[in-house]
């Protein structure tokens, strides 16, 4: 049984909302980008942009798995705001303050 969690919300440092889905696989969480600021004059390439899978179900590129949802929701945070470093400068940088993902949805558990 595969567990999804779909259309989180993530309002971003700028304002500017991002959405996820995230999906527990056997190898840990995967994250799901279905909803994202435009890239404007920025290469939307997927390697320039940090992002795998098909174009129309992109997800964030890690390199480690991860293990915890709250990790999962960490990592959304952490390249929503990257991305838009990356939208206003050309560079892919994390941000100097770490940002927390908030469920805008109401879920506050997960049970499997």
């Amino acid at each position: 049984m595969t567990t999804v969690l779909e259309n989180i919300k993530y309002r971003a440092s700028n304002g500017e909302d991002f959405m996820f889905d995230f999906e527990l696989r056997d190898d840990g969480w995967r994250v799901h980008i279905t909803s994202q600021p435009r890239y404007r004059h920025r290469s939307a390439s997927a390697h320039d942009t940090h992002r795998l899978g098909r174009a129309e179900r992109p997800y964030i590129c890690w390199t480690n798995p991860i293990n915890g949802l709250d990790d999962a929701f960490g990592v959304a945070a952490l390249w929503a705001e990257a991305t838009l470093v990356y939208i206003a400068t050309g560079r892919f940088n994390a941000p100097r303050r770490l940002p927390r993902l908030h469920d805008l949805t109401g879920l506050t558990r997960l049970s499997r």
